[in-house]
């Protein structure tokens, strides 16, 4: 089975290790849990801000080659996934 020739990868804030997660998994949405990374606020090249995660501590979520070189930000329509997994009314209260 040939590899992809780009993968979806994610790091949190800018000391994190890069992640390679499967956009057709429930992997995405186990790394987008909004109760642990916060509402989704807006897209950056590379990425996105939430409440929690923002400035240079920004998700870095992209497509990329198999060394997590970004290759393309995600299309629209992978963006608009990522702001229902992200939206608040998806969060819900639990103890830590």
């Amino acid at each position: 089975m040939n590899e992809r020739p780009e993968s979806l990868w994610i790091r949190y804030g800018d000391t994190g290790e890069y992640h390679k997660i499967d956009w057709f998994s429930c992997e995405l949405e186990q790394h987008l849990d909004p109760t642990d990374i916060g509402p989704f606020m807006a897209w950056v090249p590379g990425g996105l801000i939430t409440t929690v995660m923002q400035g240079s501590n920004y998700v870095s979520l992209f497509w990329g080659d198999k060394d997590a070189q970004r290759t393309r930000d995600l299309n629209d329509e992978e963006k608009v996934e990522v702001e229902r997994l992200l939206h608040p009314s998806m969060m819900y209260s639990h103890d830590h």
